[in-house]
């Protein structure tokens, strides 16, 4: 496991999925709650002609780390 690190939702949107796999093996993923706030809110947005809404969160859903993420804690 590598360093700690502090990501926002459109560092995760950037990624493609073989690139989010392998951040999410390289680092321990600190996941603030504004990250999820800022995802809740993309299912309140208008859906744009090419994405749906749940079609908008599935994506940053899969590309999230999960292996070595932690919330963080106040």
């Amino acid at each position: 496991m590598g360093p700690i690190v502090l990501f926002d939702k459109s560092f995760v949107e950037m990624l493609n999925v073989d690139e989010a796999a392998l951040f999410d093996f390289l680092y321990l993923t600190n996941i603030c709650p504004m990250f999820l706030t800022e995802v809740l809110a993309d299912l309140e947005k208008e859906p744009s002609e090419q994405r749906t809404r749940e079609k908008i969160v599935a994506d940053v859903a899969r590309k999230t780390p999960s292996a070595h993420s932690y919330p963080n804690r106040p």
